[in-house]
């Protein structure tokens, strides 16, 4: 009989709870076993279990709950397994990289060091006296060595090229340019120098034994001077023509300046005055003039008059001006009358652009500050005029001034 509501089931016993947890109940196919769960559930399995009100599980769902739990620590095991693997990796690059770092230090300081050494080696270190001086005709060894001589026992590296080339070019005029080189093993200089070109020697009267300067030209500015030569061991006739003759003398009056257009027109003056055959130019001699005012200006202007010096004949060229070129430039055109009466003629005037004088052996010389002749009374002269000038006549008493041909 069933149970009424007032009266409650007894408890089982101690002894039938432990047989009821020992003993396996089988249903048909299905295995009723326990589920293993955790403290609080197992206790509270246990509390259920004497309630009465426990209920059984299947053995595939308690196989599916192991594998799942298996699979979870698994998963857990590789997690822990790559965080082990990715902290190991992290570990190492921060040691590859403090290794790298001490590295790259004893590098940097094994470098420091041994460019010390090579920094104080006097191996390095230049002499004063190991340089070489190339292409020099006037400047000399014994003039450059002071200016080195700043430069001694110190490291090549720190001697400056610049410094030296600009101090030889403000020491030494003659000087065009310099190009100077550094060696380092061994430590030495090499000089390359360019001198002026020389075009005359200078000489301050006609009978003077020595020049006093050079006049020459400077490639790299394009411009002419005077350069002076008691520095330099300087011996008349050392320089040559592109022809092979001496240099011609300049004579100049002491003190002259000569603009850069001057030196233009004697330089073009003794290429023109060498046009000459079997008559070679020996010197061109500048005479000054009487001061003269330029209105225009307002200042006074000293003008030279130009005196070409040939083997027993002078021709008076005029004043250095702008066209003396162009009056000297007619020089060709009596060339052979002058070698077919070079006897009878002592000098030929060609101051004037209209006219051409020739003054006999023993006649004297034109003033050189005389007076042009009137241009209105003067016929017009042409090449062909001028070639009929018959020099065989002794020229008149008026061929000591400027006359009409």
């Amino acid at each position: 009989m069933a149970p009424s509501d007032d009266q409650t089931p007894d408890k089982p016993k101690s002894s039938d709870k432990a047989k009821s947890n020992d003993v396996k109940s089988t249903h048909g196919h299905i295995n009723i076993l326990p589920l293993p769960k955790t403290r609080m559930n197992r206790f509270q399995d246990a509390q259920q279990f004497e309630e009465g009100d426990y209920t059984p599980i299947a053995l595939d769902e308690l196989k599916r709950r192991r594998r799942a739990r298996l699979s979870g620590e698994r998963i857990r095991s590789r997690q822990k397994m790559v965080i082990q693997k990715r902290r190991l990796q992290k570990r190492r690059r921060v040691l590859l990289k403090r290794l790298k770092y001490i590295a790259n230090l004893g590098a940097f300081f094994i470098m420091a060091i041994t460019v010390w050494v090579l920094i104080v080696n006097p191996l390095w270190r230049f002499n004063g006296e190991n340089f070489t001086l190339r292409h020099n005709h006037l400047l000399s060894a014994s003039h450059v060595r002071p200016i080195i001589k700043d430069y001694q026992k110190l490291p090549i590296y720190q001697v400056d090229p610049q410094a030296i080339t600009d101090s030889i070019k403000a020491h030494f005029p003659i000087v065009d340019s310099v190009y100077v080189r550094r060696s380092v093993f061994p430590p030495r200089l090499d000089i390359n120098v360019i001198e002026k070109t020389p075009i005359a020697e200078i000489y301050t009267a006609p009978e003077a034994l020595a020049p006093i300067s050079l006049a020459a030209f400077s490639g790299s500015d394009r411009r002419y001077g005077a350069v002076p030569i008691a520095l330099y061991a300087y011996r008349p006739g050392r320089y040559k023509t592109a022809q092979g003759q001496p240099l011609i003398r300049l004579i100049v009056p002491p003190g002259v300046q000569l603009t850069q257009h001057e030196w233009q027109r004697l330089d073009h003056l003794m290429q023109q005055s060498g046009s000459i055959q079997k008559l070679p130019l020996k010197a061109i001699e500048l005479v000054n003039l009487p001061l003269e005012r330029n209105s225009k200006k307002g200042k006074s202007l000293q003008e030279y008059s130009v005196i070409l010096h040939y083997p027993e004949l002078m021709i008076f060229a005029g004043v250095l001006d702008a066209e003396i070129n162009q009056r000297v430039a007619r020089l060709p055109l009596i060339g052979e009358k002058i070698l077919a009466f070079r006897s009878a003629i002592r000098a030929v005037d060609l101051r004037w652009s209209e006219q051409i004088t020739f003054v006999k052996t023993g006649a004297p010389l034109p003033l050189l500050a005389s007076p042009p002749p009137q241009e209105s009374a003067m016929p017009k002269a042409t090449p062909s005029s001028l070639l009929k000038v018959k020099p065989a006549t002794e020229p008149s008493a008026a061929a000591s001034k400027p006359s009409r041909n």
